[in-house]
């Protein structure tokens, strides 16, 4: 995780307003002004084991849904839970084109299971429920 946190530094850029553009404005020039609270801390996803590392989180390409990207570092097998902060109603192992492959449990209504073998990179689309779990 140290050579990883090395190579991949977090740039963080402070700023009191961010611009986001809306996706339902017709007119591409039009932005929305979201306050951000950076005392605040909170990952939204995490898993059991530090041999599993969490590469990539985006909106899926045809969806709403969100892709979760990690891989297994340490050259073994393991099994670990992803777990997250929304409400999971579904989820899919994907390839890496988000192509729908396995449908996984959830569990908990926030946790998959995964499997991994040696530096297996795997990719999860997680259907979120719109309301954030307490």
């Amino acid at each position: 995780r140290a050579s990883h946190a090395f190579n991949n530094p977090l740039i963080v850029r402070s700023s009191s307003l961010a611009i986001l553009s809306t996706k339902e404005s017709s007119m591409k020039d039009e932005f929305v002004l979201v306050d951000f609270d950076f005392e605040h801390e909170r990952s939204y996803f995490r898993l059991d084991k530090d041999s599993v590392i969490i590469d990539a989180v985006k909106r899926a390409e045809d969806s709403n849904d969100i892709i979760v990207r990690m891989y297994e570092a340490y050259g073994g097998r393991t099994t670990v839970t992803l777990g997250s902060e929304f409400a999971v109603s579904g989820a899919h192992s994907t390839n890496l084109l988000e192509d729908e492959e396995d449908e996984l449990e959830v569990v908990g209504g926030n946790s998959v299971s995964l499997s991994f073998t040696p530096f297996q990179v795997r990719t999860v689309k997680l259907a979120i429920v719109d309301k954030m779990k307490d």
